[in-house]
């Protein structure tokens, strides 16, 4: 049986590298693929205790019920998409194990739970120093205000960007660099690639 290949496979064979990554001329802005996650799409009812206590004890973690913000627990992030919509991303070593307790802890209930891992995938935005490169590449796709007071760790945000449907969830690494993880659909992560790899060029200064 054939090896999959990320959306980005092309992008990391030209590039050498196992995933696809890229390092802007001036050095202020990283990104990279994250391949083979765990996409999931959970919909259930909010004010379900039972529902909410059984996902709760598969993730680790309560469902976030405030608009636009995440929760991180033992199996995986994941993102409030609407009142009864959430998106959860795992870790790609574990995601059959979680799709599993998944599907136990909702089975039987008025709830739908989606597996699409395959059609989904991550690139990763790193802003070395004080992170505003970055965040004006981002910007230059989209109009959402992404300054950390107003878009910090805990929150993220739908949008259009460059054309295309994008989930955007910002954090802090290890390193305190700002970064910015864009979940996008198969079909356009080549585009949203190529479109952030000519707009790094310029905005550090280096192109």
């Amino acid at each position: 049986m054939a090896e999959p290949q990320s959306p980005l496979h092309d992008v990391a064979v030209a590039g050498g590298a196992a995933a696809a990554e890229f390092v802007s001329p001036g050095g202020a802005v990283r990104m990279c693929e994250l391949p083979f996650l765990g996409h999931f799409h959970l919909r259930g009812a909010p004010d379900d205790a039972k529902f909410l206590s059984q996902v709760k004890a598969a993730l680790g973690c309560a469902l976030p019920l405030t608009p636009n913000t995440t929760a991180a627990g033992e199996a995986g992030g994941v993102l409030w998409l609407g009142p009864d919509e959430w998106w959860i991303l795992t870790a790609a070593g574990g995601r059959a194990e979680v799709l599993q307790s998944l599907e136990k802890a909702v089975a039987g209930m008025f709830a739908s739970l989606i597996d699409q891992s395959p059609g989904h995938t991550v690139i990763r935005i790193i802003g070395e120093g004080d992170g505003e490169p970055a965040r004006n590449l981002l910007r230059s796709g989209c109009t959402l205000d992404l300054h950390p007071e107003h878009f910090p760790p805990g929150r993220c945000a739908q949008t259009v960007f460059a054309k295309t449907n994008v989930t955007l969830l910002p954090a802090e690494d290890e390193k305190n660099r700002w970064r910015c993880d864009l979940v996008v659909r198969r079909s356009f992560a080549d585009h949203l690639w190529r479109w952030l790899e000519e707009g790094a060029a310029g905005v550090d200064g280096g192109g």
